[in-house]
C-alpha cells in the first residue's frame, strides 16, 4: 500500500498492478482516519473556555471506537455481499451505490433526528434542567447511524446481484444476432 508516493501508485493503477482487494484499502484507511479525527485525535486541538470534564473525552473516545468498528464492520460486510455477486469491482460499485443510499438515508434521518433530538432536550430539562446532560445519546447515534447506512447500501448490494444474474441469464437465453 502507497501512504505517500501518489506517482507509484498512479503507475501501478495504470498498468493493473493494484487488485480489488487492495483498492479496498484506499478507500478504507481515509474512512478510519476520519472517524478517529472526531474523537481523540480532536482532543488535541486547542481549547478555549471550560475544558471538556474527563467522562466527557472518555466518551468521546468510545464513540470513536464506535465509529471504527462501525466502519470496519459495515465495510467488510459490504465487501462480503459483492464477492458473493463475483467478487469484481467492489470500489465502482461502492461509489456509485452511495449516492442513492446516501440520499435515502439522510431523507429518513433527517425527520427521525429532528424527533429524537426534541424528545432528548425534553428528557434533558427534565432531569437536571438542560440538554446537555443527555450528551452521551446524541454521541452514540453517530455509530448507530453509521450502521444503519451501511445496512441500507448492502441491500443496495444485493439488489444489485440479483439484476447483474437476471441481465447475465436473460443474455445467455438470447442467440446472438446474426448479420
Amino acid at each position: 500500500m502507497r501512504l505517500w508516493s501518489s506517482e507509484l501508485l498512479e503507475a501501478e493503477l495504470a498498468n493493473g498492478q493494484v487488485s480489488e482487494r487492495e483498492k479496498i484499502k484506499y478507500l478504507l484507511l481515509p474512512m478510519l482516519l476520519a472517524g478517529l479525527a472526531g474523537g481523540p485525535l480532536g482532543r488535541f486541538a486547542p481549547r478555549y473556555g471550560e475544558r471538556p470534564s474527563g467522562i466527557d473525552s472518555a466518551l468521546a473516545l468510545l464513540t470513536s471506537i464506535l465509529m471504527v468498528w462501525a466502519i470496519l464492520y459495515g465495510m467488510r460486510h459490504l465487501y462480503r455481499a459483492n464477492r458473493q455477486i463475483d467478487g469484481l469491482h467492489f470500489i465502482e460499485r461502492y461509489t456509485v451505490l452511495s449516492l442513492p443510499a446516501s440520499v435515502r438515508f439522510f431523507a429518513g434521518m433527517i425527520p427521525l433526528l429532528i424527533v429524537l433530538v426534541g424528545i432528548l432536550r425534553a428528557l434533558g430539562r427534565y432531569f437536571d434542567g438542560s440538554s446537555d446532560s443527555l450528551l452521551p445519546f446524541y454521541r452514540l447515534i453517530f455509530p448507530v447511524a453509521t450502521l444503519v447506512f451501511y445496512r441500507i447500501l448492502a441491500r443496495s448490494f444485493s439488489r444489485f446481484g440479483r439484476h447483474l444474474r437476471r441481465a447475465q441469464r436473460s443474455a445467455s437465453v438470447i442467440p446472438p444476432a446474426g448479420p
